[in-house]
């Protein structure tokens, strides 16, 4: 059996609720969206290359949505080895970190958490690594 760590940002139905809000009121430009991030903990021997879709269609089926989704270790320790899914489009995630509401490009976001990311020229992610 393994551990595996998936790397997750997105959000709930709460959070879905906020970001759409936020878009139909005219608060949110093109490419920013409402999300969290999280540590998502699997112990077993799931296969590694579908993992992350599995785990994005279950979480989309309980009503959460996924801006991105990867695995960031297995047994502790990092990989790169399988390609992360994320959503193109996206400049900046507004965010509530210490009770604050706040806000980071996506790029910067996904390199705090260790990923190699390549923008266009309008700051939006176009790979990771």
């Amino acid at each position: 059996m393994k551990e595996i760590i998936l790397d997750y940002i997105g959000g709930n139905k709460t959070a879905q609720f906020t970001d759409q809000m936020m878009h139909y009121a005219d608060m949110f430009e093109q490419g920013k969206r409402f999300a969290i991030y999280k540590q998502m903990s699997i112990i077993g021997d799931p296969d590694l290359n579908k993992l992350c879709e599995i785990v994005k269609k279950a979480l989309e089926d309980t009503d959460n949505y996924v801006l991105f989704l990867s695995i960031r270790s297995i047994d502790g320790i990092r990989t790169k080895e399988f390609k992360p899914l994320f959503e193109k489009g996206i400049h900046t995630i507004s965010t509530i970190q210490n009770d604050k509401l706040g806000w980071i490009l996506f790029a910067d976001m996904l390199k705090a958490l260790g990923y190699e990311v390549k923008t266009n020229k309008n700051m939006m992610v176009a790979s990771i690594k």
